[in-house]
């Protein structure tokens, strides 16, 4: 806006210029004829020559006069045009501004409400009401660790199944649970509100869930991990024992990452003597079946 000012007093300026040099050339014109006539009136009228002299006295003295004046007039002319040419530009520019504010302002309604639709699914969800249980929570995390564990040993990807224990469905956590969880992180990873999204989710989960959501992800599923990486509230607030990946509690605030590594592998210890109980336990049950 003040650059389109700047211009409008520039161009103000010149054009005050060229009018008052177009005043000057008329007047210097009714001077100059004022004076021939002034001086040789007497003979104008009785002689051919006196008027071919009056002409090339007027051609003489007035051409550059008015050859001056023409250029000033196009100068102006120029300089108009280029005024009205900048004026269109700054309006479209304005214009292109407005429309992506607009079509920003409806992304992020459309974003905002596909965001409370997927939390309201997530509400009414048999699968997510049971893994939001906070002793189902343990167990499933218990898994993810004994898959973490297993990644480790073997430098690639195990199947979760190998894990499962009668309490939940290896199935149903990866082709429900989780593809809900990556749609979600997926709608909001444009959002200039992926933080606060991020949060709901986490509440809507609980921490247990989430740090069973954030270490599977990095275990199985790291375009997830990346998505929830971006949006680092989805872990403020997640219980420290809960976490025993390094690369987990890296998303943690920071006096929290600081106190968790240094029980790191004390956590790791209760989680090795969870999953042998769990898989004890898995093992007595098959044998009795």
């Amino acid at each position: 806006m003040s650059e389109r000012n700047n211009n409008n007093r520039l161009f103000g300026w010149f054009e005050l210029v060229l009018i008052s040099i177009g005043v000057a050339a008329l007047i210097f014109i009714f001077i100059v004829v004022g004076m021939y006539v002034s001086t040789f009136s007497g003979n104008m009228a009785s002689s051919q020559n006196v008027w071919a002299q009056f002409g090339d006295y007027l051609g003489g003295t007035l051409n550059p006069v008015l050859s001056f004046v023409t250029i000033l007039i196009l100068i102006f002319t120029g300089l108009m045009q280029r005024k009205e040419v900048l004026a269109s530009r700054a309006e479209a520019i304005e214009n292109s501004r407005t429309l992506k504010k607009q079509v920003a302002v409806q992304e992020e309604q459309a974003i905002e409400q596909t965001v409370f639709r997927l939390i309201e699914d997530f509400r009414h969800d048999s699968i997510f009401i049971k893994y939001k249980e906070e002793d189902m929570a343990n167990i499933l995390n218990v898994a993810i660790y004994s898959l973490c564990k297993k990644n480790e040993k073997v430098g690639k990807r195990s199947r979760l199944a190998e894990f499962q224990y009668d309490e939940f469905s290896a199935g149903e956590f990866l082709h429900v649970f989780m593809p809900k969880i990556d749609i979600f992180f997926a709608v909001i990873e444009n959002s200039n509100k992926v933080s606060m999204y991020a949060k709901l989710l986490q509440v809507e989960l609980g921490p247990a869930l989430a740090a069973v959501v954030t270490q599977f992800s990095w275990a199985e599923a790291r375009e997830i991990f990346t998505r929830i990486s971006a949006s680092r509230k989805f872990m403020i607030g997640v219980h420290p024992k809960a976490i025993y990946l390094n690369e987990v509690i890296d998303l943690l605030g920071r006096s929290t990452r600081e106190n968790n590594r240094k029980n790191l592998e004390n956590v790791k210890e209760n989680f090795e003597i969870m999953a042998s109980e769990r898989l004890s336990k898995w093992n007595e049950r098959k044998k009795s079946v």
